[in-house]
């Protein structure tokens, strides 16, 4: 049992009162929003999150980006994020989906638009092949949390230095990793390398559920600090950073 399992075992009579606490609202809430309000445990920082997006819809969508910004999406999912961040900035868009169940459709919402180019895997810190859980939004190569009979499918994994390389981006102006537990290994590999400081903003969803998440999530942040700056910190929702 990892210390996010035992936590959320601990909180299970928080996690009761809250779902009393906010019943009626609940009752009229979308399932979607309900859905994260569980997986998020009903934590105060999940309340002080949707609270910064109402204030500024735009929260994460903000960077310092043009027509010529190099972005790169690392789970795109869908292409919501893409979208609006083709839409307020034009910039040049590389997304990364390995899912099979969603790249069609991501491949085919950006087809006319030249500026966005698609890829069918994930980024990592090797190249090779995984097998990623089905679990909708939260399909993961880390399942951790899922149920053991999960689907899965085959998926490939590319190393993101060698991806850096092959696209020959010597900068990226913005990078967006939500990759269900993988933007540990990611991350790590770009510290280790130095080639984090190719990356001028990042914005990054750490996943709790993830085995050593919390000793992870605080070397990184500390290598983090010597070559960017913290913007704001929602703990494992999102995060922004920009280079020094």
């Amino acid at each position: 049992m990892n210390l996010f399992t035992l936590k959320r075992k601990l909180l299970v009579p928080y996690v009761w009162f809250m779902r009393w606490k906010y019943r009626a609202q609940l009752a009229a809430a979308p399932a979607s929003f309900v859905a994260i309000l569980e997986a998020q445990y009903y934590r105060p920082t999940l309340v002080r999150w949707l609270r910064s997006c109402q204030a500024n819809p735009d929260l994460v969508y903000e960077a310092p980006l043009d027509a010529s910004s190099v972005v790169f999406d690392a789970g795109a999912f869908l292409g919501d994020w893409a979208a609006k961040i083709a839409e307020k900035y034009d910039p040049n868009l590389y997304l990364f989906e390995p899912n099979p169940g969603c790249f069609p459709g991501l491949h085919e919402r950006f087809s006319g638009n030249k500026k966005v180019r698609c890829f069918e895997y994930g980024l990592h810190n090797t190249d090779g092949t995984c097998a990623l859980v089905q679990i909708g939004p939260g399909s993961s190569l880390f399942p951790e949390t899922a149920a053991p009979n999960a689907p899965s499918s085959v998926v490939d994994l590319r190393d993101i230095l060698g991806v850096l390389d092959e696209i020959g981006c010597r900068e990226v102006d913005l990078l967006k990793l939500n990759i269900e537990g993988g933007e540990y290994e990611v991350l790590e590999r770009l510290i280790a390398t130095g080639r984090i400081s190719d990356i001028r903003c990042l914005i990054v969803q750490f996943h709790e559920w993830r085995g050593s998440a919390y000793a992870r999530r605080h070397r990184i942040r500390r290598a983090l600090r010597r070559s960017h700056v913290l913007d704001w910190d929602y703990p494992f929702i999102w995060e922004k950073w920009t280079r020094r």
